[in-house]
């Protein structure tokens, strides 16, 4: 581990500056809004009071101020902000070089304290007073810090990310009690976290024999193998017998932004559809009815023969739908092995040295829908290959869901789902694996389909906008009979295997080793049909200058 955790010194030593701001918070605000004014991402700087005007933030904790480069944001932008942070302070600790294990706070809930109209006085204070207290040498057997701690509970919108706080201030002395640690370390918290629940907890998790930080990172990196399709491995649970079930807590399936903070996450890059239009091909009057057909259903399926460019479309409309905002985009390519408890959520045995543990844990879409409730644009997953699975299998309780979105349902391993009003979802169906006659009529229902089939202008298009200098013509003549000859438009040959600037040079190569093949495969008991398309035969008429 001596190559990991470069952030921790740094952490700690602006924890040790920063207590002796508490009297000048305003100081610190107006920092915030210099980074804000130099084009770095912020967290709202904008208080409301009862009657709902907005106006500057006058009071500001220590906790959120470190949330400011503890959040969903890149890492180049938290160290530029590291790097204004350790100017204005004069930190002599270097900038990190890794963030790892590091938990993060919600962009739109980066507050550790609620707006004036709802705030309280001495709930700053409260906060201020928890976190000089915790950076006392054995603060976790001071009396003091943890009647500090007790009454920063009482603060509006603080709860479990208090732990979180002080992990980032004293990662050595405090365990993060974020939900990735908690499924990690088959945690099960109570109803409502108190002093004495957190000071035995961290007892009984520092037996295990590792330090918090490498704990925290074996929890991230085990939940992002989880997310990649692969085991996590073994926590190190301080399991009480040898087969423990740790159900996923109903919060984590329910859970949403709290209060009502500016969205300052990172916006994506603007899209426009005149843009869509001139990267596809595609006329404007089919994008733009494709369009309305994903916001009217919400979900979509691109379906056509292979070759078709369905997955660079879809990725273009995903584009187009999240332009400007703040929403998430992300893959998953189903295969025939692909299960319900790969997608929703599932029990994953881990074992313990001689225990074995089941814990519930969610699976990809489950893991989306919570980010993308964080989140106020439009959040789209691709489901690439969408009939290579078992659907009715893998999206159980969603199949009610895609119909009735404004619904909430319990899922069969506990807690409760529903897709929040932002989420589209867009899929490919390579329709020479499995015709979309043979789709569940009920899904065909909930999904607008949209058909692709070859289209050789779009061909003639891509090579005059390339300035490749290719003559399209004869190839074109060539797939236009070779379609015909195949005489099912779900087998067609597709236009993106030839959708390359050196076409001249490949073209060979690809007709023989992907094109006649796959002829081969087709027409296995008419090789006469195949002889009429080998290369030998085609050419000149491909490439009349060869």
């Amino acid at each position: 581990m001596s190559e990991m955790f470069t952030w921790i010194p740094i952490y700690q030593e602006l924890a040790d500056v920063l207590q002796e701001w508490e009297s000048r918070q305003q100081e610190l605000i107006a920092f915030l809004e210099e980074l804000r004014q130099k084009g770095r991402i912020m967290i709202s700087l904008q208080d409301k009071d009862q009657d709902g005007r907005h106006f500057p933030l006058q009071e500001i904790d220590p906790f959120t101020f470190y949330a400011v480069f503890n959040r969903g944001i890149t890492d180049e932008n938290r160290k530029a902000i590291l790097a204004d942070i350790k100017d204005f302070f004069g930190l002599i600790r270097p900038i990190p070089e890794d963030f790892a294990g590091i938990p993060v706070a919600s962009n739109m809930s980066s507050w550790f304290f609620s707006r004036k109209a709802e705030r309280k006085a001495g709930d700053i204070a409260k906060l201020w007073q928890v976190f000089r207290l915790a950076l006392r040498d054995n603060a976790r057997n001071d009396d003091a810090f943890w009647a500090a701690f007790d009454a920063a509970l009482e603060v509006r919108r603080v709860n479990l990310n208090l732990t979180m706080g002080l992990f980032w201030i004293r990662p050595y002395t405090f365990l993060s009690l974020d939900s990735v640690n908690c499924q990690f370390l088959g945690i099960k918290l109570p109803s409502k976290l108190s002093a004495r629940y957190y000071r035995e907890l961290l007892e009984e998790v520092s037996k295990q024999g590792r330090s918090f930080p490498e704990l925290s990172l074996a929890a991230w990196q085990a939940t992002l193998q989880s997310r990649q399709g692969k085991e996590p491995k073994a926590s190190g649970t301080p399991a009480v017998s040898a087969v423990d079930y740790t159900p996923v807590e109903d919060s984590y399936l329910d859970m949403g932004a709290e209060g009502d903070e500016e969205d300052e996450t990172e916006r994506n890059p603007e899209y426009s559809f005149e843009q869509m239009v001139a990267d596809t091909g595609l006329d404007q009057f089919t994008l733009a009815r494709w369009v309305r057909a994903i916001e009217r259903k919400k979900q979509a399926i691109l379906y056509g023969p292979p070759g078709t460019g369905k997955t660079f479309l879809a990725e273009r409309l995903a584009s187009y739908l999240v332009s400007g905002g703040n929403g998430l985009v992300e893959l998953v390519q189903f295969h025939p092995a692909y299960t319900y408890e790969d997608f929703i959520q599932g029990i994953r045995p881990e074992s313990d040295g001689d225990r074995l543990r089941y814990p519930l844990k969610p699976g990809r879409f489950l893991n989306f829908i919570v980010r993308a409730r964080e989140r106020t644009g439009k959040s789209v997953l691709i489901i690439d290959e969408i009939n290579r699975a078992n659907l009715a299998r893998v999206f159980g309780e969603l199949m009610y869901l895609l119909e009735y979105r404004d619904r909430e349902i319990p899922l069969a391993g506990g807690g409760t789902l529903r897709i929040p009003d932002n989420v589209r979802i867009i899929g490919t169906m390579n329709t020479a694996d499995r015709s979309i006659a043979l789709v569940d009529h009920a899904l065909r229902r909930r999904f607008a389909f949209l058909a692709l089939w070859p289209d050789e202008q779009l061909l003639r298009y891509y090579h005059q906008r390339e300035g490749t200098g290719f003559p399209v013509d004869g190839l074109i003549q060539v797939l236009r009979r070779l379609n015909n000859t195949i005489g099912d438009r779900h087998y067609a040959v597709g236009i993106s295997y030839f959708l390359r600037k050196d076409l001249s040079t490949q073209l060979e190569d690809i007709w023989r080793m992907e094109i006649e093949p796959y002829l081969e495969e087709y027409f296995f008991d008419q090789p006469e049909k195949v002889d009429a398309f080998r290369w030998e035969r085609i050419q000149r008429e491909v490439l009349p200058n060869a």
